[in-house]
């Protein structure tokens, strides 16, 4: 830059150097942050929204899943006990039935779906949770059909989701 000036100086142009000193000035400076900001932030605004979205689909997705995999482990057992062995117990909150000579019982403890069962020669009931985040399940029984009606819930970046599932099974013939 100095080389620059020196010839220039040499030269007696005047324009040549006010051309070298040229720079921009605080105001074009200040310009072009505030609009580098505004760019800036619209993109994190468009991410933010992004990953909002991602994680509540995530989280509905999570949830349905849930109730399918909940409702057919259900459904299945339910289906291969006669009529005679389903009794709807607790207001509609617990159903128990035999499958064979097993005794199983599905319900709800603390939003968790519970099946219980007596494996052969044994006395204790078994429990397994079979799915998280319920918060509800509804049986019930008419004329050979049993009705089951499940919620999920949850709550992702403030909001509630809630996903309801209801099935109908026809029992087989005793």
């Amino acid at each position: 830059m100095k080389i620059l000036l020196r010839n220039k100086l040499k030269n007696g142009s005047c324009a040549g150097i006010k051309q070298a000193l040229k720079g921009f000035t605080l105001f074009e400076v200040l310009v072009c942050c505030t609009i580098l900001s505004a760019i800036l932030a619209s993109i994190f605004g468009v991410f933010s929204v992004g990953n909002e979205c991602w994680n509540i689909n995530t989280s509905v997705l999570d949830l349905r899943q849930q109730a399918r995999m909940s409702m057919d482990g259900m459904s299945r057992e339910i289906r291969q006990s006669p009529p005679s062995s389903i009794s709807i117990t607790d207001g509609g909150a617990r159903i128990n039935f035999s499958i064979g000579a097993y005794p199983v019982r599905y319900y709800l403890v603390n939003e968790q779906l519970v099946r219980e069962y007596i494996p052969s020669g044994e006395t204790e009931w078994v429990r397994r949770v079979l799915g998280t985040d319920m918060a509800s399940l509804n049986f019930s029984l008419s004329n050979s059909v049993v009705e089951i009606r499940i919620e999920l819930g949850n709550t992702v970046g403030g909001k509630n989701i809630s996903i309801p599932l209801t099935t109908r099974l026809r029992l087989r013939n005793e």
